[in-house]
């Protein structure tokens, strides 16, 4: 049986508001995936080539910094980290 996720979205006739249970699963599914996410992860690393510069500019624009290298790949010239909210 195909899958119809047309069923999952809100006819062209439903109302535009959502259902107080709706709001309240919906404010339950983002808490329990942001406590997960930060149990899980307790930074955010990366590596970049160094002829991307705008990507270099943006990671450093965004709290990104340069850290030494934590592998041996190939086409990496920087590393980065960012440590995530607590």
């Amino acid at each position: 049986m195909a899958s119809r996720p047309e069923r999952l979205l809100r006819g062209s006739d439903a109302s535009l508001s959502a259902s107080f249970l709706e709001l309240f699963f919906d404010l339950a599914f983002v808490l329990a995936l942001s406590q997960t996410a930060q149990h899980l992860l307790g930074d955010l690393t990366l590596d970049t080539n160094r002829n991307l510069t705008e990507a270099i500019a943006l990671y450093r624009s965004a709290g990104y910094r340069e850290i030494p290298p934590y592998n041996t790949e190939r086409y990496a010239h920087h590393w980065f980290e960012k440590p995530l909210a607590r």
